[in-house]
């Protein structure tokens, strides 16, 4: 059987064109040199190298294995420089970015366990809306980012990891029992009798709302524009107005009993959660672990139908 030792040796022989010549680089006595050369041409079957008064020169067969040997012994070198700094490529910082209602989801958790399973990557948050996390990313200022803005001019890499339905939401009726109210249906087009508090135009948000009555011919009565989510919940928990939200931004207001919410039907108003990255940066061994690790939260809060057809993911969720 061929070892790397022969495939050393061979390489040193035929660049020396030498015996004498690479034994001294090779550190290694001439006999026991030639004795490895002769196994090596016993195992091939084939003469390698042809000896005369200017030195040593391969044959053809030994040119051919010439070409072999320095790309196996060239990959072994790389394997072995990778795995003894594997350590080192596990250091480093991920910049996540995620909007508001994955932090509430995900932000504590994700941090909290993190440290644990990855001592030696530093994870940064940032909060943001979905337009300026695809912006940033553009811009280098964050390396991953989880964002409902679909991917811009091929620019980004974008993986799809879960839909999530849009929720009419309105103040609990007087008459519910302790605030508590079931998740019904509403359909689109009442949406339209209702004075409603929603962002700006800008925002990804209202522009899926926009295309969606325009759609279904509903003119809509916006009666507020206001950017901030937790001022626009204050108002429709005020009864100034109702509003029309993903499921995971209302959701903890709903447990709570502060606010009613309605599934939107007729139809279905659904935003897609992307897991981005620039397509001009490979991705790091950190930032491929911070991948895997957004997935496996999101399986273990999403994976068990509980929030089924609220919640819907988009990838094989772990058993």
């Amino acid at each position: 059987m061929i070892d790397l030792r022969q495939l050393t040796y061979f390489v040193a022989v035929v660049e020396a064109k030498s015996f004498t010549a690479a034994a001294e680089v090779l550190h290694v006595a001439q006999p026991a040199l030639s004795q490895h050369m002769q196994r090596l041409e016993q195992e091939l079957g084939q003469q390698l190298m042809v000896r005369h008064s200017r030195g040593v020169e391969p044959t053809d067969a030994g040119l051919r294995l010439l070409e072999h040997a320095r790309a196996i012994l060239k990959s072994v070198e790389t394997a072995r420089h990778e795995v003894r700094n594997f350590r080192d490529e596990q250091r480093g910082s991920v910049r996540l970015g995620m909007p508001r209602s994955l932090c509430e989801t995900l932000g504590v958790e994700l941090v909290t366990t993190w440290p644990r399973e990855h001592p030696n990557v530093n994870l940064q948050i940032v909060e943001q809306l979905s337009n300026t996390l695809t912006e940033w990313l553009l811009a280098g200022r964050l390396d991953l980012a989880l964002t409902y803005s679909p991917a811009e001019g091929g620019m980004l890499t974008a993986e799809p990891l879960l839909q999530e339905r849009m929720c009419a939401v309105m103040p609990v009726p007087a008459r519910a029992p302790g605030g508590a109210q079931r998740l019904g249906e509403v359909r689109f087009i009442e949406l339209g009798q209702r004075p409603l508090v929603l962002q700006s135009p800008a925002y990804v948000n209202r522009q899926i709302i926009d295309m969606t009555a325009k759609y279904c011919s509903v003119e809509l009565n916006v009666a507020y524009e206001i950017d901030s989510i937790d001022l626009t919940l204050d108002m429709v928990e005020a009864n100034l107005g109702w509003s029309i939200q993903p499921y995971l931004t209302v959701r903890r207001l709903m447990e709570a009993g502060r606010l009613a919410v309605g599934l939107i039907v007729a139809p279905d108003i659904t935003r897609r959660l992307h897991l981005m990255h620039s397509r001009q940066r490979p991705l790091t061994l950190p930032q491929l672990q911070t991948g895997n690790a957004i997935k496996r939260h999101l399986s273990r809060h999403f994976a068990n139908g509980k929030h089924s057809p609220l919640i819907e993911l988009e990838f094989a969720a772990e058993t």
